[in-house]
């Protein structure tokens, strides 16, 4: 400040302009906290499991099993396009063997796609029993499902109505709930419908992982409830 005398004399800040000032630091401070830990959480939330089917073998993965395939190397990581991509910009919508709903049909891993050459890797038996087994590189909790498609024809494509969840031997549930966070092969035992055959079937394996945070039917908030990522393939069978 100048005085009349011409004289620039310094004025001292009350000690409410420096609370004024404390308190407006502190609000900044306490926001980007704020900011940075909803930044963490949802990174956290949204960490990926990976996983597919070893039996029957994925469209992506037949080449590791000594079918003259295309090679995916991220045949573990057919989720839908990822969390952001599935549920933001197409509503939860996901292509019935995993790749991104917004590609062009037929998808990748769908028949007469890249990897949906047509090639059977399992013979079954109507009505019968059968081993399913899938590869968690990733476990994030939640649930497995089988589901059938009969094709009518070599080059039809499958779409997700096409498909009936398999029921669990000796259960009246589809559903197989992850017992624990172990990665490695698991083995479901699987209930083939009678009187369904086929020269060409597709088995779709569906994982409904259970590791994010979201609000449950009666409105509490909860990990696993709400919106989840979803990892699909398919693979191709034969029923007699």
């Amino acid at each position: 400040m100048v005085a009349q005398d011409g004289i620039r004399h310094h004025i001292n800040p009350s000690k409410r302009q420096l609370a004024r000032e404390d308190e407006r630091k502190s609000t900044e401070m306490t926001s980007s906290l704020a900011m940075f830990v909803v930044a963490l959480v949802a990174c956290v939330a949204h960490v990926s499991g990976h996983g597919y089917s070893t039996d029957p073998p994925s469209r992506s993965s037949t080449w590791r099993f000594g079918f003259n395939t295309p090679a995916n190397y991220d045949d573990n990581q057919l989720w839908c396009g990822g969390f952001q991509t599935q549920y933001n910009v197409y509503g939860g919508k996901c292509g019935p063997c995993g790749d991104s709903w917004g590609d062009v049909v037929p998808r990748a891993n769908e028949n007469t796609g890249k990897y949906g050459r047509g090639v059977v890797t399992r013979t079954y038996t109507q009505g019968s029993v059968i081993s399913a087994t899938f590869l968690l590189t990733a476990n994030h909790k939640g649930w497995v499902q089988f589901s059938l498609c009969r094709l009518s024809s070599a080059t039809q494509v499958e779409t997700n109505e096409c498909f009936t969840p398999l029921k669990l031997a000796g259960s009246t549930s589809t559903r197989y709930y992850l017992p624990n966070s172990n990665v490695g092969e698991t083995t479901v035992k699987l209930q083939l419908p009678a009187g369904v055959t086929c020269s060409r079937c597709v088995i779709q394996w569906h994982y409904n992982t259970g590791n994010s945070w979201g609000v449950c039917p009666d409105g509490t908030g909860a990990l696993g409830c709400g919106n989840q990522e979803n990892f699909r393939t398919c693979s191709d069978v034969a029923i007699n």
